[in-house]
This record gives structure tokens, sequence and C-alpha cells, in this order.
């Protein structure tokens, strides 16, 4: 989760930063802020879709680094090996 905003976030910068002009003619004052909400919220499950193979890849980097650094690997590695032997 915390990966998936981090990304968002920046795509919501970066395309923001791009599209300025056309989000800013098309309402003014407090609906601006109505209309940029709307644009990303469905912007948003776009992002997801075209990321979800990215998030599932870093999710595993991060689960295997945490496994690893508290010696879960040792374990796992060691059953995996007597399994494999018998």
């Amino acid at each position: 989760m915390i990966c998936y905003l981090s990304l968002t976030g920046v795509y919501v910068i970066f395309r923001r930063l791009q599209q300025f002009r056309c989000i800013s003619k098309i309402a003014k004052g407090v609906q601006l802020l109505k209309v940029i909400g709307a644009y990303y919220a469905y912007q948003s499950i776009f992002f997801f879709d075209r990321s979800s193979s990215l998030l599932v890849l870093m999710s595993a980097m991060f689960t295997i680094a945490w496994i690893q650094r508290h010696n879960e690997m040792t374990a796992l590695m060691a059953a995996a090996f007597r399994n494999f032997g018998s």
C-alpha cells in the first residue's frame, strides 16, 4: 500500500504539472479542486491497473529482504534442502 500511494503521488504531481493549463481552463476556484479530485480518482484506478505487476514485484522483494534480515531464510532453506534430500 505504501509503495502504491507513493508511486501514485509522484504520478499525480507529474501529470498535474503537465496538464496545468488544460484543467485550469475547465474550472476555476473551488470547483477546480473538485475537477482535479474527480479526474485523478479515475486516473489512480488506471494507474493501479498499469502498475500492479510492479507493485507485486516490489512487495516480493521487501518480503524476501525482511525474511533475510531476520534470519528466517536460513530456516526456510534448511527445510527445503531436508525435504529435497529425502
